[in-house]
């Protein structure tokens, strides 16, 4: 009887080590959120991952926390604010579009000549 009682408390244990180590696998795909080191992930699609958000303060349900029409994202990416949502209407690199504008025709808000070509994207 002792023999089999050790021989239970050994598959316990092991189940119990295996389910362990599921688990800490699990929790760091992105997908749990009330698991606060469950960074990996992107819950708003907005490009910056739920650990990033963290970092810049931005909500990681919404891809637009300031409401300003550019993904939270794209603008970390460029340089400008994704809390301030007054810099749609910056003009960086003085070409005459806003980043909200260069945002919807995919020039770079940082470069007047994104192509190169010699003029200005405005």
């Amino acid at each position: 009887m002792k023999m089999n009682n050790q021989k239970n408390l050994s598959m316990l244990v092991a189940l119990f080590l295996v389910l362990m180590t599921a688990s800490s696998v699990v929790s760091g795909d992105g997908t749990d959120p009330l698991d606060p080191s469950d960074g990996g992930a992107d819950w708003d699609g907005d490009g910056l991952t739920n650990a990033e958000e963290q970092q810049h303060g931005t909500d990681m349900t919404k891809a637009d926390s300031d409401g300003d029409g550019l993904p939270d994202g794209w603008e970390v990416a460029h340089g400008l604010n994704p809390n301030n949502g007054g810099d749609a209407n910056s003009d960086a690199d003085n070409d005459g579009l806003t980043a909200a504008q260069e945002y919807a025709q995919g020039t770079n808000p940082n470069s007047a000549d994104t192509d190169g070509d010699g003029r200005p994207d405005g």
